[in-house]
């Protein structure tokens, strides 16, 4: 079925599209309250700096966070106004990942959440991480929540026609991370393609 601007404005009259519309974007990550909170709870190793600068595990010693402040608390200064500046920072954040600290018995910890290496944190969390990005740059990131119904995502995307590419294999870790930034480049197009009037669609 392709999609039309008539589609669209019957959808957005009806009850449910009325509905749909209204609801912030975490509302879809799941069916009840607080689905959005625990999806972006992350359970972090935590780390304290040695002597020589150099940042050592604490062994068995865990904190909780919110991967949507630490998105604030990193990103929040940054001007992003085109494609490109949304691209490249999505980018260092799979390559470099984020490095924050937290207070804990009058004691500094310190941990990180993605980067080299670890690339297949961002991967296995890309709801979390687009979520944040969303809330923070809503212009130019989408949310993708799809993550474990990729089937269902790529038939919607074939009924919309929507292309979007191959996912990449497992053993390329940095590139399924950065996958992310193919399917928002799709679905970007394909809202620009739909909005009229500063309706998003």
């Amino acid at each position: 079925m392709e999609f039309t601007r008539y589609i669209w404005e019957l959808y957005a009259a009806s009850d449910y599209g009325r509905a749909a519309i209204a609801k912030p974007a975490e509302a879809f990550a799941a069916g009840s309250d607080g689905e959005a909170d625990a999806l972006s709870a992350f359970r972090v190793q935590l780390f304290r700096e040695g002597p020589d600068g150099d940042l050592i595990p604490n062994e068995n010693d865990f904190g909780e966070t919110d991967v949507r402040e630490d998105l604030r608390t990193c990103f929040s200064g940054r001007a992003i106004d085109d494609p490109e500046a949304a691209k490249l920072l999505f980018t260092e954040l799979v390559d470099k990942g984020l490095n924050l600290s937290l207070e804990g018995d009058g004691e500094t910890f310190f941990y990180c959440l993605g980067g080299k290496e670890f690339e297949d944190d961002i991967f296995a969390n890309i709801g979390a991480f687009s979520l944040g990005l969303y809330g923070l740059f809503p212009e130019y990131f989408c949310p993708f929540l799809f993550r474990t119904r990729f089937d269902h995502f790529s038939a919607l995307c074939r009924s919309f026609n929507i292309p979007i590419p191959q996912p990449p294999g497992k053993t390329q870790r940095r590139d399924r991370a950065l996958y992310y930034l193919a399917l928002n480049e799709a679905l970007q197009e394909f809202r620009t393609r739909h909005t009229s009037s500063g309706r998003r669609s």
